[in-house]
């Protein structure tokens, strides 16, 4: 039987899961097999050579536990209960992590399974939900499966405006300016240009917003605007 190894732009890592106590070696691209291109006006990166955010959730392939790296940790006895329980009902939502290369589908999956093992952790916050759905909806789009994208879009807004009431000056990691851009990106994605524009100028009034940040929002508002005289003249077509 012949040994596989695996491409060299992969790193192997040995890893034990939290859940299910199995080991397993995660692969991960190396910094060298990509760089960064471009982002997109709500900060979505586009990638040449592999794609990063395929791999950033690490995937257990015998249990289907799924984490970001932070938290990667020995688990309470009744989290473990609960996640055990989540592998179970996720039979059918799984895919041979073990292997070296991550499919578009196999990404989206790792985001969804992270999702619902974070709805069972005390670490969860609506800040790393928001952000879970977020780049799902980056996914999606990279997918082009813009209907899919809209619903990961609706449930990141849901969450990040909640972080944004209850997380913010809480968590010293969320940057308050670029998250009330983020929204602002959010409900223009999801068709609603004035709530954009109050997100966007909110986000320039933040404290210590920088001058990108401004910038972008300056743009945004024109865009947003831009969609709301377009949004009226079909209304007065219409009428």
């Amino acid at each position: 039987m012949s040994i596989v190894f695996p491409p060299l732009s992969m790193a192997a890592r040995p890893l034990v899961c939290p859940a299910c106590d199995s080991a397993f070696t995660l692969y991960t691209p190396k910094s060298t097999s990509y760089s960064l291109e471009k982002r997109d006006s709500d900060l979505c990166p586009h990638y040449k050579g592999l794609n990063p955010m395929f791999y950033q959730v690490w995937v257990c392939p015998s249990c289907s536990f799924a984490s970001y790296k932070p938290h990667w940790e020995e688990l309470p006895t009744g989290e473990k209960a609960k996640i055990l329980l989540l592998s179970k009902q996720s039979l059918g939502m799984r895919f041979d992590f073990s292997r070296f290369e991550r499919t578009i589908f196999a990404a989206i999956l790792s985001y969804q399974l992270a999702y619902r093992c974070y709805q069972e952790r005390k670490v969860s916050t609506s800040y790393l939900m928001g952000n879970t759905q977020m780049k799902l909806a980056w996914l999606c789009r990279t997918a082009k499966d813009l209907k899919r994208e809209q619903l990961h879009l609706e449930l990141a807004k849901g969450h990040l405006c909640d972080c944004f009431d209850r997380e913010v000056g809480r968590n010293s990691a969320i940057d308050e300016p670029q998250l009330a851009f983020q929204l602002g990106e959010i409900f223009l994605r999801t068709n609603e240009p004035a709530r954009a524009i109050e997100w966007y100028t909110r986000a320039m009034k933040c404290e210590g917003v920088i001058n990108e940040i401004n910038r972008m929002c300056k743009d945004q508002i024109f865009e947003a605007r831009e969609s709301l005289e377009k949004a009226r003249q079909k209304e007065t077509e219409e009428a």
